[in-house]
């Protein structure tokens, strides 16, 4: 093991299960520049490319679907993470929900389906709010696709002139303010607050800036609540269950800053504090389809209500490896439940 360069496994020969692993080992190398480790893939130097905000990116499937099909193998998953704009309501004029609704409306989920196709493959699983898509949580997708700041059509039209009715009502006729969005100095990132500077200033006309920080100065003014809005993966799921991300943003002794509602306890106390409660509920009772019920409420509450966060559509990743990788696959939501599938891989070479 090197920090920063390199981890060595070994296949365990005392292990259980008779037989396996198949693999005598991994060597996993650590390659931060996404060129560096896409040319070696293509050039079979490593036979995995990444998983999880490492995936390729639109383009490399792209290139791998023109000119090398029949080497590579991509492998579309429903990510672990969803993407979100994170909004601190510390700030004004974000104290107010109706600004925080004009926002929400303002946005055309689809155009951000359109913004990061990835060659043949759709990025971004629409409609979704904040579980997972294609659990038992997850709304309904027409009632979602129903509900202001999903629709389409006439639909979006009518919210975006809502949108900007809101901002009149609540700032003055005209009158707009300009914020900045921080995210993480990579590709991935920066494409969610590109995107979002767009939707605001060409659908309600407020001007957002582009404050992109290295990881670590990230971390630092997350915790220090110091930044306008934030874009990254908002929302969290490890087995696609309702307190693996509701726990992280709704209930204080258990919140992670990178997830929760900012500010949210002083901006909207009554609704802060009565979707905390929601959360407790939910989580304690054992009753599944009781539980998906109130799920349901606390989703309906978030997507009409409180406006503590925007979500955009659920993130797919494109994880790639080379034809000659044996018995690996990956399904949705697959960053923490995957290791299983190691004892069973094998290389065809």
């Amino acid at each position: 093991f090197q920090v920063d360069v390199e981890t060595k496994v070994r296949r365990n020969p005392t292990y259980w299960r008779e037989g396996l692993p198949l693999l005598d080992g991994m060597d996993q190398f650590i390659i931060t520049d996404g060129t560096t480790r896409f040319t070696a893939l293509l050039t079979g130097q490593i036979d995995y490319f990444g998983e999880g905000s490492a995936s390729l990116l639109a383009g490399q499937v792209e290139q791998v679907q023109k000119s090398f099909s029949d080497t590579i193998h991509i492998n579309p998953a429903l990510h672990s993470w969803g993407k979100g704009i994170q909004i601190n309501q510390n700030r004004p004029p974000f104290d107010n929900v109706n600004v925080r609704k004009a926002l929400h409306l303002a946005m055309d989920r689809d155009q951000w389906i359109d913004f990061t196709q990835a060659g043949t493959q759709v990025a971004a699983k629409r409609p979704t709010n904040w579980m997972p898509p294609g659990t038992i949580w997850a709304l309904p997708d027409e009632e979602i696709m129903a509900l202001p700041g999903w629709r389409r059509g006439q639909g979006k039209i009518d919210d975006i002139a809502e949108a900007n009715r809101l901002l009149d009502e609540a700032l003055g006729k005209d009158v707009r303010f300009s914020i900045a969005c921080m995210a993480q100095a990579s590709q991935i990132y920066i494409d969610g607050c590109l995107f979002f500077q767009d939707q605001m200033k060409k659908n309600v006309n407020v001007e957002v800036t582009s404050d992109f920080v290295e990881s670590a100065v990230q971390g630092e003014r997350g915790r220090a609540e110091q930044y306008d809005v934030h874009y990254g993966s908002k929302v969290t799921t490890n087995v696609g269950d309702p307190d693996d991300y509701y726990m992280l943003s709704a209930v204080p002794e258990f919140e992670s800053w990178y997830y929760k509602n900012t500010g949210a306890f002083n901006s909207s106390s009554a609704m802060a504090t009565e979707l905390e409660a929601m959360v407790r509920a939910q989580s304690s009772e054992l009753d599944v389809a009781k539980r998906r019920d109130m799920v349901w409420e606390i989703e309906r509450k978030l997507a009409t209500e409180a406006f503590f966060q925007i979500p955009y559509p659920w993130t797919f990743i494109f994880p790639a490896w080379s034809k000659q990788v044996r018995g690996w696959t990956l399904g949705p939501f697959p960053s923490q439940i995957k290791w299983a599938q190691f004892e069973r891989t094998w290389l065809a070479r």
